[in-house]
């Protein structure tokens, strides 16, 4: 309807081992890969986030620190 008004980025900053560093660690990576992509999309206006499990911990902790 609006594929030019939508971004869909999957994470890649936390991805196999790098999940036993920590809710902390993996927010902060999290929080740089989502700043990363934010700096290089200009109008972005509203972002969403969605996770399950783990996940949810993670990107709560990454938009705190954000």
């Amino acid at each position: 309807m609006f594929p030019d008004k939508i971004l869909v980025h999957r994470s890649e900053s936390n991805s196999a081992t790098l999940t036993f560093d920590g809710v902390d660690k993996m927010g902060e990576r999290l929080a740089n890969e989502v700043l990363g992509v934010v700096k290089h999309r200009s109008g972005l206006k509203k972002i969403s986030f969605v996770a399950h499990s783990l996940g949810g911990l993670v990107a709560r902790y990454a938009i705190e620190v954000g």
